[in-house]
């Protein structure tokens, strides 16, 4: 069995907790390192293993994710669980790596289309023409 497959059995549903992630993404306001330590520990205590921690983004523009090596390093120290990061430049994935994440997400663009500071997510799909 490999390393994925014990984290993503085929066998099982597995929850993944996404709210300290998306859920705090585009908020103005945010919990504490303090709550966010707090949510994880009741959400793990409740069965929860997956849990996308944060983003490695510019501090300055997502505040809310200035803690996410303290938040990774809490959810590594609980038996079990597996904790996933948000990376979208090379700076990120370099930070992401050197906190210990056990996993990085990333996004593919297929064709680029992206404006230099948007996100892929916050740009309009673009359609072929037929």
């Amino acid at each position: 069995m490999t390393d994925v497959q014990k984290i993503y059995p085929s066998d099982r549903v597995v929850l993944r907790e996404v709210g300290l992630r998306d859920g705090l993404q585009l908020v103005k306001t945010f919990p504490s390192t303090q709550a966010k330590q707090r949510w994880i520990r009741d959400e793990y205590a409740a069965g929860v293993r997956c849990f996308e921690v944060g983003s490695f983004l510019p501090a300055k523009t997502f505040p809310q994710f200035v803690d996410a090596r303290e938040i990774v390093a809490t959810v590594a120290a609980l038996p079990g669980a597996h904790g996933i990061a948000l990376a979208l430049n090379e700076r990120g994935v370099n930070e992401a790596l050197a906190s210990g994440v056990a996993e990085i997400a990333t996004v593919v663009l297929r064709d680029g289309g992206a404006q230099p500071g948007q996100t892929p997510t916050a740009r309009a799909t673009r359609r072929s023409p037929m």
